[in-house]
Order: C-alpha cells, then sequence, then structure tokens
C-alpha cells in the first residue's frame, strides 16, 4: 500500500511514469488541497482525503498562527481557571521513644 499526496509540477513527470499514472491522477496530485491524494492497493488507485481530528490537528500543526492562537487560548483557559487553595500541611508526626 502506498499514498501519493500533492506534487511539484517539477517531479509530476518521474511520478507519472514510475507509478503509471493516469492524466486525470496526474492533475490531481498537481492541483491537490493539503491532505489530498492518492491511495494505492495492488493495482487500485482512489482518490483520498486525510483529515486530522482536532486533537491530532492541534498535537501536529506546524502553522506560526495556529501556534499562536493555540499559546493564546492556554492562556485564557489558565486566566479562567478558579485558583485552588493550598490545603495545610500535616502537623509533624511525633515520635515515641
Amino acid at each position: 500500500m502506498q499514498i501519493l499526496l500533492k506534487q511539484s509540477p517539477a517531479t509530476i513527470d518521474l511520478i507519472t511514469k514510475t507509478f503509471n499514472l493516469t492524466e486525470e491522477e496526474k492533475f490531481l496530485l498537481l492541483e491537490s488541497e493539503r491532505g489530498e491524494g492518492i491511495f494505492f492497493a495492488g493495482l487500485k488507485h482512489v482518490a483520498i482525503k486525510v483529515v486530522a481530528s482536532y486533537t491530532e490537528d492541534q498535537l501536529i500543526t506546524s502553522d506560526p498562527a495556529q501556534l499562536l492562537m493555540i499559546k493564546r487560548a492556554k492562556e485564557e483557559y489558565t486566566k479562567e481557571q478558579p485558583t485552588q487553595p493550598t490545603p495545610p500541611k500535616p502537623p509533624p508526626a511525633e515520635i515515641a521513644y
């Protein structure tokens, strides 16, 4: 099994020959958006779109704007949380001699 995602025009001809792609598949790889491509299972080729869950997206993103939003959201969440009073320390244990 293999997956091909978006390809650049500079490499598409080699990819087309290597994977025996049709013109439609070649066009699909050139025009794909993030996460879109072709899944190969044996001789079968199908178009796919891989979508990360919200949690996966938060963990793997490298988009600076999104990272800043995550940082701000964490800071805001921390501000909104009520502060928990620290419980009093128990008295020291007495040692019997």
